[in-house]
């Protein structure tokens, strides 16, 4: 079955389908780890990865004979289970506006590769050199944001607390 590209667990579920009772052969890198299909041909295994490099996934299966089949799809599945980065530039939290022509104002931040950012659930576009310009509008009193960095393995950094006030 299809693994993911990046995962945040250190372990992942390995799965497929083969003969019956054939010996099946999970390979991570150079660990090898043997498992054996049940009378649906079905296996199931849990594997560890390694954080250091990308950890290429494969299999095969070995009859009663000690014949081996040619090997499954290579997969690289990438951990990594650090947040990423998040960094609001400007304005800074709690800054207070007091004109209407101060009403839009634009939620400038940082983060790194491959992240993706929301501000209250609308998506920011996240720029070639990792920075996000995201505009807004704001009703008089406090307006309150939640702004989550998310990687590609589902790793999150997020600020509940982010507030920009207008004073008409």
């Amino acid at each position: 079955e299809e693994l993911p590209e990046y995962t945040k667990e250190e372990k992942i579920r390995v799965k497929g389908k083969s003969q019956d009772g054939m010996t099946i052969a999970i390979l991570v890198n150079t660990t090898k780890k043997e498992v054996v299909a049940d009378a649906q041909g079905e296996f199931n295994s849990e594997v560890s990865l390694s954080k250091d490099s990308p950890n290429e996934i494969y299999a095969y299966a070995v009859n009663n004979s000690g014949v081996q089949s040619g090997t499954s799809k290579k997969y690289i599945v990438n951990f990594d289970d650090k947040p990423p980065v998040l960094e609001i530039i400007n304005p800074s939290s709690g800054s207070t506006y007091y004109l209407e022509t101060q009403r839009n104002q634009r939620i400038e931040g940082q983060t790194e590769k491959n992240v993706s950012i929301t501000i209250n659930d609308r998506i920011a576009i996240v720029n070639n050199e990792n920075k996000f310009n995201y505009p807004i509008r704001l009703e008089n009193g406090e307006n309150k944001f939640t702004i989550i960095a998310r990687d590609q393995a589902g790793n999150e950094t997020k600020i509940e607390d982010y507030v920009l006030n207008l004073s008409l």
